[in-house]
């Protein structure tokens, strides 16, 4: 479940974007709905109807400022202008958390107004974390980041698209928005699993989750945003609120634009996962206790389970969930990473580092300690920074030499 720091300490429900076709039916029938998601951008303006609907909505229900011209990539940071337009907006909204892409979309001025894929590349990934510190700190309210659909490649790729966005908000120390439906257009696109994404993904950062439909071609699919969600985007949605718990979901169509209760109707499928998983992600129980238990047929012993998401990843990725020796099921799985969540949570058990893993999944880890937690930063085919330590504590990874030294790990406490 998402830290109560990504998201101003509120928890939503179910949410479906405000849209022009719907604004007197809302207004009129006043329906149940948890709450309305606005683009950031189209209620930034001096006055007239769209802000005169906006105050009229605001009245009856919580809305959350979803952004696409951040643009938090772009090499010449971020537009100081469109910060304090924005800021301006968050002060009238009283949004709990603002939202916009992990994208680049202008330069010389020149905006596309498009969200462009950026390099997945260790230092774009830093250049792109200090535009968002700077954001977060003008704006003084959570920003979550969202992955984008894409349709391209780089050829300078150091990382995976979902080891990029865990590096940049890691570094800049801002929520996700996980979008599950971009994830599966990218994945078709190009060629990867998406349950490996959706598992990668630090679960404690997200905040939000997109749902959408999509259109498809011979040849690849685009994020269009105008047809109901599709059953494998519904599946990487299962599995995302598996991991993250009962999380605020939005659902997207922004065009074909149907009836307000046919978007409503889409919207509330979402529940029957939310409402199955509350109970499992509630504090305290024993699944701690079954972690730590599950810990000794390790092949080196290791005390009670720091906040290693990635770490259990790892043993589902390389292993087999069902093959380990370990867990006999998925369930078993997914309770261990929930005990780990609750043991630091709840103070079940102390937190230590993880120092055997490796010998299960071929990859290397390495953790620092950083103001009392334990930063576990997965090693496959690349290596990180723990950027996170402060500086006494602070400890580089050992690069892409990680790959080639076996069995090692570097703590430090």
């Amino acid at each position: 479940m998402a830290n109560h720091r990504f998201t101003n300490g509120k928890s939503l429900g179910t949410g479906i974007g405000l849209r022009v076709p719907h604004y007197d039916h809302i207004l009129r029938e006043k329906p149940a709905v948890d709450w309305f998601e606005i683009i950031s951008e189209n209620y930034m303006v001096a006055g007239g109807r769209p802000l005169a609907v906006l105050d009229a909505i605001m009245d009856q229900y919580q809305v959350v400022m979803h952004g696409v011209g951040l643009y938090p990539g772009n090499e010449k940071g971020i537009d100081r202008d469109h910060l304090r337009r924005l800021k301006k907006l968050i002060k009238r909204t009283n949004t709990p958390w603002i939202s916009d892409h992990l994208c680049w979309g202008s330069v010389d001025g020149r905006v596309s107004h498009d969200l462009l894929p950026l390099p997945f590349t260790f230092d774009v990934a830093r250049k792109t974390a200090e535009n968002l510190k700077i954001a977060q700190d003008f704006l003084e309210i959570p920003l979550a980041m969202e992955n984008v659909s894409s349709y391209a490649e780089f050829t300078m790729d150091e990382m995976t698209e979902w080891q990029f966005l865990a590096e940049v908000c890691e570094l800049a120390d801002v929520g996700i928005l996980l979008d599950v439906n971009n994830i599966y257009v990218s994945s078709v696109n190009h060629d990867f699993d998406p349950l490996e994404y959706v598992n990668f993904i630090p679960s404690d950062r997200v905040a939000q989750i997109h749902i959408a439909g999509h259109s498809r071609y011979e040849r690849f699919i685009i994020d269009t945003h105008d047809h109901p969600v599709i059953d494998p985007v519904w599946a990487l949605y299962a599995r995302a609120i598996e991991r993250c718990g009962p999380t605020a979901t939005l659902l997207e169509w922004d065009a074909s634009i149907p009836s307000f209760e046919e978007v409503w109707q889409e919207a509330k499928k979402s529940e029957q996962w939310r409402n199955r998983n509350a109970l499992d992600h509630q504090p305290g129980g024993d699944d701690a206790a079954a972690w730590v238990m599950a810990a000794r047929f390790f092949s080196c012993p290791y005390h009670a389970p720091a906040r290693c998401e990635s770490a259990i990843y790892g043993v589902e990725s390389r292993c087999g969930r069902t093959q380990c020796g370990i867990f006999r099921d998925s369930r078993q799985m997914d309770q261990a990473r929930r005990g780990i969540e609750r043991s630091w949570a709840t103070g079940v058990v102390s937190p230590a580092v993880l120092v055997s893993i490796a010998r299960f999944i071929g990859g290397r880890f390495s953790a620092v300690a950083s103001h009392g937690r334990w930063w576990v930063v997965l090693g496959f085919d690349w290596a990180v920074s723990a950027r996170k330590a402060i500086p006494e504590l602070y400890l580089a990874t050992l690069g892409w030499s990680l790959r080639v030294i076996s069995g090692k790990f570097t703590t430090a406490r």
